[in-house]
């Protein structure tokens, strides 16, 4: 068996220490703007309103100042009315209690968070929050979770899901409010992360399908989503996700619409719908987008070995790319994986 190139070693290294990080930081919400201090205040808050208001969620300005302007009616503040509903619902007091947990310190020696969250799930075994701060988020290993804890979260998943099918029907994805996916999103971004760790693919595609099925929130890894939900062929709804994150994102645009941030994503996906011409292209302006990453994904030659390593961009295309790359990897060799070192002419000499 041959050596491994110093390019491959470098990159395994540096992609456990991708993973560590995403999964220290997974249970920061993505796309709030909120105090430092309190990285869940606009959730717990979303999630008083709707206690208090009751469904459907206000969907838009004018709505919510409407239910805002409804409340200071009855002469009480939402946090007022909302105290004595959260203490005659153990399920949503659990939730408040794992927000409070996990708005804190998490790295400090304190065991304040640890102490809440055991709280949260005598109340609600279930709490998915409270059970991740207990579990992964507090996990420091290098390596992936433990099979048991592993499999215990899975569980949970279930139970989660069942859940929400009880309480919304078979078909809960099409009423839940966008802030009551968001545990649901966190634990799935978790379990993907250790399937990954894992090598469980089957695991990786599933937990992809189920994610997406629940739609966008702003608790998604979305990249991650992406790139398993095309590892197993299910292009349609990468696409679909893609579209329905797109209407939803507030950021710099490509002439006609796209997010720039998806485009290696909707290149795999055109060159899986046999849109060779249309990948290519995608694949260039995604290079043009991030430099160097075509690099990244795609040269598996010894004479590239120290280029790569010496890029400036290496780091950030393993945090935003790493995903994608691990589930193009098998079958290998993967057919987008060639085409890419076609395009780019990075075909020439192999390991």
């Amino acid at each position: 068996m041959s050596k491994p190139s110093k390019r491959r070693q470098a990159k395994k290294k540096a992609r456990e220490k991708s993973l560590r990080k995403r999964k220290a930081t997974r249970h920061a919400p993505r796309t709030d703007t909120l105090p430092p201090d309190d990285p869940y205040l606009g959730e717990r808050a979303m999630r008083r309103i709707l206690l208090v208001h009751g469904e459907p969620f206000p969907d838009s300005p004018e709505a919510m100042e409407a239910v805002m302007a409804s409340v200071a009616a009855k002469g009480e503040g939402i946090d007022n009315l909302a105290l004595g509903r959260l203490e005659a619902d153990p399920i949503e007091k659990a939730q408040e209690l794992a927000f409070q947990a996990l708005s804190l310190d998490l790295s400090g020696p304190s065991n304040r968070a640890d102490r809440l969250a055991e709280e949260a799930l005598a109340l609600d075994p279930d709490c998915s929050d409270a059970r991740l701060l207990l579990t992964v988020y507090q996990d420091d290993s290098d390596g992936p979770l433990e099979e048991e804890v592993y499999q215990e979260l899975q569980a949970l998943r279930a139970r989660s899901r069942q859940r929400l099918e009880a309480q919304y029907g078979a078909d809960f994805w099409e009423h839940l409010p966008e802030i009551l996916r968001r545990p649901h999103h966190r634990l799935l971004a978790a379990l993907l992360d250790e399937a990954n760790r894992l090598i469980r693919r089957d695991d990786a595609m599933d937990l992809a399908l189920e994610a997406a099925r629940l739609g966008p929130s702003s608790a998604m890894d979305p990249y991650g989503t992406l790139s398993w939900l095309l590892a197993g062929g299910h292009g349609e709804e990468a696409e679909e996700l893609m579209e329905r994150f797109e209407d939803g994102i507030e950021a710099d645009r490509l002439d006609d619409g796209m997010f720039p941030d998806f485009l290696w994503w909707r290149s795999w996906s055109a060159f899986q719908a046999g849109n060779l011409e249309e990948a290519q292209e995608l694949a260039f302006l995604a290079e043009e987008y991030f430099q160097d990453s075509a690099l990244f994904l795609f040269v598996e030659t010894k004479e590239e070995d120290q280029v790569l390593l010496d890029s400036p961009f290496f780091s950030d295309n393993l945090d935003r790319f790493g995903n994608l790359l691990d589930a193009m990897m098998e079958p290998d060799p993967h057919p987008f994986k060639d085409a890419g070192r076609v395009w780019f002419a990075m075909d020439e000499v192999g390991e």
